[in-house]
């Protein structure tokens, strides 16, 4: 996650969005909601995603200068 990002902000951005937020999710699961109703399908061209959040990808290695995010990646080719 990127420096001042707030996890209540995400939360309002889903909700607005039409994403039925769970109190069970934590920091990192909303943006990975948000980018999965927003962004995902839309990935025409071969397209890596980086540095997932570490609540979603908790056997990922965790990045050396964020421990909010892992050292992840996942390519994207037409959408989903």
């Amino acid at each position: 996650m990127r420096r001042g990002f707030k996890c209540k902000s995400a939360s309002t951005t889903a909700t607005k969005l039409g994403i039925k937020v769970k109190e069970s999710w934590g920091f990192g699961q909303n943006p990975i909601e948000i980018f999965e109703a927003t962004v995902e399908e839309k990935l025409i061209q071969p397209t890596f995603i980086t540095e997932y959040p570490t609540e979603v990808s908790p056997l990922a290695r965790r990045n050396d200068n964020n421990p909010f995010i892992t050292d992840r990646f996942e390519l994207f080719i037409g959408g989903r």
